[in-house]
Order: structure tokens, then sequence, then C-alpha cells
């Protein structure tokens, strides 16, 4: 990391790598809480991995790639994911961003809390999401 110009470009900067140390662990973390893609039971009906499924999830950090094994019954129907549940992720945020979006969301309309989480954490979402 290379410290230069003014406090506040040094702070951006500071910003930036702390959020990619944060996007880093969050994608180790969210492994801690996967399978390793051996058949699993879930009320009583035994799910085999189908393959391994990339999916983009939202920390308060930025978005973080992981690639992990979804899961279904051998007569097909609904994609189960273990690594969601046990994470407690919520749609596709994990849960510290869903908190931090709940919270803004509470005080501010969705445009402002993108650019409220764009300036104040350089974290870059959709309107919609």
């Amino acid at each position: 990391m290379e410290l230069t110009g003014s406090l506040l470009d040094m702070e951006s900067t500071i910003l930036s790598v702390s959020n990619q140390l944060g996007c880093c662990a969050t994608a180790q973390a969210l492994h801690r809480f996967d399978t390793d893609a051996s058949p699993i039971e879930v009320g009583g009906i035994k799910l085999t991995s189908r393959t391994q499924s990339n999916k983009t999830y939202y920390s308060p950090y930025g978005p973080v790639d992981v690639v992990r094994p979804v899961y279904q019954t051998s007569r097909g129907g609904r994609i189960d994911c273990p690594l969601e549940a046990s994470a407690r992720v919520i749609q596709s945020a994990t849960p510290r961003m869903a908190k931090l979006l709940s919270s803004k969301y509470a005080r501010l309309n969705a445009n402002e809390t993108r650019h409220d989480l764009a300036d104040n954490h350089g974290c870059t979402v959709s309107v919609n999401y």
C-alpha cells in the first residue's frame, strides 16, 4: 500500500485496502460454514451435491465470490445451499451487510443508501439491491 497525496487520498487508499482484506477474510469465513460436498440429510431426505456453483455474496467490504456446492434430491426439484443456511445469509447479503442495509434503509431511501455506502464504506450496490 502506497500512501501518497493528501490525507484524504491516503484515507481512501486505506479504506480500499481494508475492504480488499475484508472481502478476502469474508470469503474464508464463508467457507467455514460450507460442506465438503458429501451427501447430507435434511428433514429425513437425502440430498447429494449437484455441482459446484459460483455465487456472489455482498459484504460490508464489497462483493465476495465463493464457489460452493449446491444440493438436490435424486428426483430433482428445489436446490439447497447449506452454506447460506449455516452462515445465515439473507438473500445474497452476509449477516453484517444485511444489518447495515436494514439500518440505512430505515433512515434513508434506496438511492441515498446506495450513495452512503459508496461514499462512506467504499462499497457499491445497485439501487435495486
